[in-house]
């Protein structure tokens, strides 16, 4: 019981980074879409 116990929390810290550069590329992906909408709503009024 001990072993599982001490695998259990290594395999969460392992998931983590993957975690957080899921989080990170979808919150870039988020904001350069956003500064592509904002620059075709710029450009249709200029233009």
């Amino acid at each position: 019981r001990r072993r599982f116990e001490l695998e259990r929390p290594a395999g969460f810290v392992g998931l983590l980074p993957f975690i957080v550069a899921v989080w990170v590329g979808l919150s870039l992906l988020a904001l350069l879409s956003g500064y592509l909408t904002l620059a075709y709503f710029l450009a249709v009024k200029l233009l």
